[in-house]
């Protein structure tokens, strides 16, 4: 018996030490650098080394034109350009913004598409398991198989659906409740007189394409009746429910802080008023339309098009969004058959109209058209046609104005607002 225990004690410290070899053996590992460096760090170099290869290979192929695939040496020098102009860092935080704003949209957009997936897709019954003999066989005959064949529809939410109807846009001329809500077109004003009368030709066309819709018209400045003033006349008439329209392509401080705290100042003093803050005007494919018409009005035809560059010239902001929006406006049209597209300003960002002709002229097209990404007249608007003249470009338009694409899209943005299910909260007396 004795015998018996001594040799389980003496099985189970052999155990024992065996296990505490097998644990050291375990945490002394460690990967060899070479391996890390051979697995880990070197194979992202190389994949960076293969595409420059390539690239330099299709450049000196002459594959395509410059202007779609440039050398590395012009990179280089653009880059180095850039870092020396200071304008480097904002080009790759604009890039890296738009890459966030990306992101957290497809993330708004997934997340609740993601929460409303009906629950019964994720309870599929699990596959039986069966041996390699009995796959190849097919099921058995008692096997549950997927779908079901009469499967009943998945539940239907009902807050899900009613959210659904209340983001569907509304039809022209429709009403929401019994009256539709005043539509207030906010203009930014001009000591120019030109811009109050061509806001006010272009609400006019908005309110004949839509009889019986009330359209007014204020402005932030220079100009009356301002943006209180009309507010305070539409209260005083009983209206409760208004669209407020930032007459602005681009959101900037305009349409973030400006229109919304000039609203917020004036319906302290008007209780019971609701006023909705429809988006701006841009991006929308009727602004490109209402650009090309201006081009054609200048003498452009379609057949002018493979053989002209345009230099699409905005006013300018310093919101590096309102910047990146202006600059994707232009690589889209570029693809609509124009040689080239370049974004252009009159203030607050580079580079100016005329810089733009003449680098265009520099890179050898023969054709350069301005096109004025602007709505109304004033001294911007008469900054661009000055900028292009003097750097010779062939064809200037002029501004949108009261194109018919832009009274049909204040309409479009109208009833966008005025199809929200809620108003917002901080503009409502």
């Amino acid at each position: 018996m004795a015998n018996t225990d001594t040799k389980a004690k003496t099985d189970d410290l052999a155990g024992l030490e065996a296990g505490l070899d097998a644990l050291d053996a375990v945490q002394t590992h460690r990967t060899p650098v070479r391996e890390v460096l051979v697995k880990k760090v070197l194979p992202p170099f190389l994949a960076v080394g293969l595409v420059l290869v390539v690239w330099q290979v299709l450049v000196s192929l002459k594959v395509t034109d410059e202007t779609k695939l440039p050398a590395l040496s012009a990179v280089w020098d653009s880059l180095s350009d850039m870092w020396l102009k200071g304008t480097l860092l904002e080009v790759i935080w604009t890039s890296v913004s738009r890459g966030l704003l990306g992101f957290l949209l497809a993330l708004a957009i997934g997340t609740p598409l993601g929460l409303l997936v009906p629950g019964t897709w994720s309870c599929r019954p699990r596959c039986p398991v069966t041996s390699p003999v009995s796959s190849r066989a097919g099921p058995s005959p008692g096997a549950p198989s997927w779908p079901p064949r009469s499967s009943p529809p998945p539940p239907t939410s009902a807050w899900a659906s009613a959210n659904v109807r209340a983001a569907q846009p509304r039809p022209a001329g429709e009403e929401l409740s019994g009256v539709s809500p005043v539509l207030l077109v906010i203009a930014h004003g001009s000591r120019d007189p030109r811009h109050a009368a061509t806001v006010h030709a272009l609400t006019r066309r908005a309110r004949a394409l839509r009889p019986g819709l009330r359209v007014e018209t204020a402005f932030l400045d220079f100009n009356a009746p301002r943006v209180e003033q009309v507010l305070s006349a539409l209260h005083a008439d009983g209206v409760r429910d208004v669209v407020a329209l930032p007459l602005l392509l681009t959101r900037a401080f305009h349409a973030k802080a400006d229109i919304p705290a000039t609203l917020s100042e004036a319906l302290t003093r008007l209780p019971g008023l609701s006023v909705s803050v429809a988006d701006v005007l841009g991006p929308s494919p009727l602004l490109v339309d209402a650009l090309e018409r201006r081009l054609a009005e200048a003498g452009l035809t379609p057949a002018d098009r493979a053989t002209t560059a345009v230099v699409l010239a905005s006013a300018g902001s310093t919101d590096p969004e309102a910047i990146a929006v202006i600059a994707e406006i232009a690589r889209e049209w570029r693809h609509t058959g124009w040689c080239a597209v370049r974004p252009a300003f009159a203030s607050a960002a580079l580079p100016r109209t005329e810089d733009a002709v003449r680098a265009l002229r520099a890179e050898g097209f023969a054709r350069v058209a301005v096109a004025p990404y602007v709505i109304a007249p004033g001294r911007l608007p008469d900054r661009i046609a000055a900028g292009a003249e003097a750097a010779g470009a062939d064809v200037v338009a002029d501004v949108l104005g009261a194109a018919p694409e832009l009274a049909l899209l204040l309409l479009r943005r109208y009833d966008a607002a005025a199809a929200a299910p809620a108003r917002l909260p901080a503009l409502t007396a």
